[in-house]
């Protein structure tokens, strides 16, 4: 009888407090998802492995374009071509030129446009989808898309 009570004790313990830490939760699930608590956001800038490409710096200027910085790590120079873009909800900056990075090496992407201002206003997260077109020597013809997240400053 008296292992009954006790167990009785416990279960009404956990759920006394069980309710309280849910409720406590949904609160700050709230204050969260309308903006009263501020959340940091991990700025990154990925292609997935395989695709040869290494997004290795970005700078997004508020209100005109952005400029990635994207390594080769291919066994051939590559041709970036004017097809490349990102996109986000419908908006999308598009690579202003064409450009040939060599094995090993770096080269910097400019992607503008006139949907690129409503893209990068200052202040906001974006999460955008990266669609890089290239070549290699041969002519083939490839495609590597990636993601850029990021606060713009």
């Amino acid at each position: 009888m008296n292992t009954i009570k006790k167990a009785q004790a416990a279960l009404e313990f956990f759920m006394t407090y069980g309710w309280v830490i849910l409720i406590i939760i949904v609160v700050i699930g709230a204050l969260i998802f309308f903006g009263a608590i501020r959340v940091p956001i991990a700025e990154k800038c990925i292609f997935p492995t395989g695709t040869g490409l290494y997004c290795d710096k970005f700078t997004i200027n508020a209100g005109s374009d952005i400029i990635l910085k994207i390594k080769n790590s291919l066994s051939d120079r590559i041709n970036i071509s004017g097809a490349s873009d990102i996109s986000y909800s419908g908006n999308s900056c598009v690579l202003t030129e064409s450009t040939a990075i060599d094995v090993d090496s770096s080269g910097v992407l400019v992607f503008s446009g006139a949907n690129c201002p409503e893209l990068v206003k200052s202040g906001r997260k974006i999460k955008a989808i990266i669609s890089i077109q290239f070549s290699d020597p041969s002519g083939f013809a490839k495609e590597a898309v990636g993601t850029l997240i990021a606060k713009i400053s």
